[in-house]
């Protein structure tokens, strides 16, 4: 209703009129109107598989518990690799044992000889002499120690190795004059 009277002026009637018909002329048709709902159900689809990836990605407080988890992994791997039985387990190939060659006979006899020296040489003197590399190389020293029954590993130092063998030697001097016996 108009504020003079009740009734609508006849160019706001007829502008009226056309603004619906305009309006009515911009409805989509059946076939626009489809296609806009499958687009909409299209852009839905694209935010849910959005929202569910949101949902599964890790947050900070779960980044220790996933380190940890990993710090495990990295554990048992490395205890795989040197263990034919967890290595076969869990498939993956063990290490390979990278072991020295075998002593020859040679050295096993140039071993002994050296073993026999040494044992002639003041305790304290024998372990100086086996820590001079110059003197007794990498594989005579194992030479000496497997002479004096000494089971020596790539593992053992030089040091270490020296040691045993000086030991061998004051021990055996000890039982020998334990025992009563000359030369001691």
């Amino acid at each position: 209703m108009s504020p003079t009277g009740g009734k609508m002026p006849r160019d706001r009637a007829t502008a009226l009129i056309r603004g619906l018909q305009t309006a009515l002329g911009s409805l989509p048709s059946d076939q626009e109107k489809l296609q806009l709902l499958e687009s909409l159900d299209r852009l839905r689809v694209f935010i849910d598989e959005l929202r569910e990836s949101v949902v599964k990605l890790p947050v900070a407080e779960t980044q220790a518990d996933t380190k940890a988890a990993l710090e495990q992994l990295e554990q048992v791997y490395l205890k795989a690799t040197s263990s034919p039985w967890l290595a076969a387990t869990i498939g993956i190939a063990p290490r390979k044992k990278s072991g020295t060659r075998p002593l020859s006979g040679d050295e096993k006899q140039a071993g002994q000889r050296l073993a026999q020296k040494l044992a002639e040489l003041p305790t304290d003197q024998v372990e100086a002499n086996l820590l001079d590399e110059s003197q007794y190389p990498s594989r005579s020293l194992h030479a000496v120690a497997q002479a004096f029954g000494i089971r020596s590993t790539k593992g053992f130092s030089r040091e270490s190795l020296a040691h045993q063998i000086a030991m061998k030697v004051a021990n055996a001097r000890g039982y020998r004059a334990l025992r009563g016996e000359t030369g001691a």
